[in-house]
């Protein structure tokens, strides 16, 4: 089984790299509200996340070891929030440990063989199982306005190698501790995506394969020219499929922190809106090789709010 995992790679200059919205929860839609940019736009982001545009959410407490944190989970992704409620109503989620913890990026959690592992165990394996014993997986369910800024609650899956669909995990999620980005970082992580789906968009097979051709050739020059000379059409692509980000989370990325990296790849939902000083307790805790905290950082239990 491949061990569920998290892309981790450098901010700045990153070529080959593969969203949280203020929306009302109560809302069923898959765009930020246009009203909401505006005023984060704006205002000052000091009362972010704001938590009257969240009171449609349904909220969990999550006490662990070292306090509390409520994360409210998002109706823009259905399958994941239904499949996270049904977890914690079964208190799957009791005693089981952070077990990955990079400080900077995030901390992971929800694999079952962390319940009472002993010192040195590897994990990150596990996961939810069916009454079959079969693995489950949730569809993915990727929201090009739901980012990876402080706070947010994603879903962790398998590579594209093997999960090319990019299903989550049915339990192991991660909570992003992150650091601020630059704009410009944000900006070629953006245009990195733009390009990824550029080329995936069967209008643009002719592009693709004349890409394949000068990758297999070896030919750089070849491949830099073409870049080059599509920029201009990945730019308006870009543009016209909503993938550029608006002013409020450009602001909260250079402010809050975040993992830009990680947009549009996994699948964000739900976010903190109490307990960020326990998420840098956590995140900050020494690990020993394989990410793992030296000490044992417990999920004492789980509990839906009223």
């Amino acid at each position: 089984m491949k061990r569920y995992t998290l892309l981790w790679l450098s901010m700045l200059g990153t070529a080959g790299l593969a969203s949280l919205s203020m929306t009302s929860c109560g809302k069923q839609k898959k765009h930020y509200d246009t009203d909401v940019v505006a005023e984060q736009a704006a205002a000052p982001l000091t009362n972010w996340p704001d938590t009257n545009k969240l009171k449609g959410c349904i909220r969990v407490k999550m006490e662990t070891s070292m306090g509390d944190m409520v994360l409210a989970l998002y109706n823009q992704t259905p399958k994941h929030r239904d499949n996270f409620i049904k977890l914690v109503k079964n208190d799957f989620y009791k005693d089981l440990l952070f077990h990955r913890v990079i400080q900077g990026f995030m901390i992971q959690g929800g694999d079952p063989d962390s319940r009472n592992a002993p010192a040195g165990a590897m994990l990150g394996q596990g996961g939810q199982k069916d009454a079959a014993g079969k693995e489950v997986r949730i569809d993915a369910e990727i929201i090009d306005t739901l980012y990876h800024l402080k706070g947010a609650l994603a879903a962790a899956r398998q590579s594209d190698q093997v999960n090319p669909m990019k299903q989550s995990s049915g339990s192991q999620f991660y909570i992003v501790s992150g650091k601020p980005a630059t704009r410009e970082e944000m900006e070629a992580m953006r245009q990195n995506i733009a390009q990824q789906r550029f080329f995936a968009d069967p209008a643009n097979d002719s592009y693709r394969v004349r890409r394949d051709m000068f990758q297999q050739a070896g030919d750089q020059g070849g491949w830099s020219r073409m870049m080059t000379d599509i920029e201009p059409l990945v730019r308006q692509f870009r543009a016209t499929k909503g993938l550029n980000y608006p002013e409020w989370a450009q602001r909260l990325y250079e402010s809050n922190g975040g993992t830009p990296m990680l947009d549009g790849e996994y699948t964000v939902f739900g976010q903190l809106i109490t307990g960020f000083d326990v998420l840098d307790k956590i995140a900050a805790a020494p690990t020993a090789p394989g990410d793992r905290p030296q000490e044992d950082i417990k999920i004492i239990r789980c509990s839906i709010l009223p």
